[in-house]
């Protein structure tokens, strides 16, 4: 059985800023929403790629508008045997209202065998997540080695049907990967135990700033 209290305490890392039961649970759903309070169930997304060839991609988002995208290079683009081997990745939500992808891209080209994380707030997400999260994702790791160039990017919204010049970034970017409890997100609930090997993990990511909250990253 739906219980309401038990939720919102399940989803108590995941509301938006100052919310306050007290104050009704409207400020939860889009403006324009009509639905059962039941989607609240589907408050929070996750999504693991599993392991592939070139590494391993995670992504989190919830109805506040945040999201997290994180993901591992395994070090052997294309048995390039480490000459000029090169990653990117990236993911878009399959669900859009505007005829674009929105997701993003990390072109940032980590190091090898490195783990690499990004994280923001996005409006969008925030006024149509009851649509966005069962919709799932799509997500693609690219790599190239040697003198071969790397995937066109577009290819990470065009294969999940959006026109080439139909991409729309979320708001956000690069962020310092979480390591509290073996998580890559900054909430643990995100994705618990979900994360790249401990070894691959950048220098100097055991502790840090949330960059939803300003606080120190916590399983809380």
């Amino acid at each position: 059985m739906f219980s309401l209290s038990a939720k919102l305490k399940d989803l108590k890392d995941h509301v938006p800023q100052g919310f306050k039961a007290a104050d009704g649970i409207k400020r939860l759903f889009p403006s324009k929403y009509a639905g059962s309070i039941m989607m609240l169930n589907n408050y929070v997304f996750t999504f693991d790629s599993g392991p592939l060839d070139q590494g391993q991609m995670w992504m989190g988002a919830d109805g506040a508008g945040r999201w997290f995208f994180g993901w591992w290079n395994d070090g052997a683009a294309g048995g390039g045997w480490g000459i000029n081997e090169r990653y990117q990745a990236g993911f878009v939500f399959r669900w859009s209202n505007d005829g674009n992808g929105h997701g993003t891209i990390d072109t940032s080209q980590p190091d090898l065998g490195a783990t690499s994380c990004n994280s923001g707030t996005d409006a969008w997400i925030a006024q149509n997540w009851p649509q966005i999260f069962p919709a799932s994702v799509y997500c693609d790791l690219q790599d190239a080695a040697g003198f071969e160039s790397l995937p066109d990017r577009s290819y990470i919204w065009t294969n999940a049907g959006f026109g080439a010049s139909n991409f729309t970034a979320l708001q956000g970017g690069n962020c310092q990967c979480a390591a509290v409890f073996l998580t890559l997100f900054p909430f643990a609930d995100f994705y618990w135990g979900h994360t790249a090997p401990v070894e691959v993990l950048p220098i100097g990511t055991l502790t840090g700033s949330n960059p939803f909250t300003g606080g120190l990253f916590s399983s809380d």
